[in-house]
């Protein structure tokens, strides 16, 4: 999950599917991370899904 954290504060717009090409995982294993990152306040989406951008928060 640390993988995600970085490069999302590298790509604020990043995808979900352009982290699992990175990542080599399947967009199913970035979901729920990004679900459990969600959860613990480490990270929160602003806007909307195809306009908006994720904000790490720790």
């Amino acid at each position: 999950m640390n993988e995600i954290v970085k490069l999302i504060t590298k790509d604020n717009k990043i995808t979900i599917y352009t982290l699992s090409q990175k990542l080599n995982v399947s967009d199913k294993t970035i979901k729920r991370d990004i679900v459990k990152l969600k959860s613990d306040n480490i990270l929160k989406r602003e806007g909307s899904l195809k306009a908006g951008h994720w904000v790490v928060l720790k």
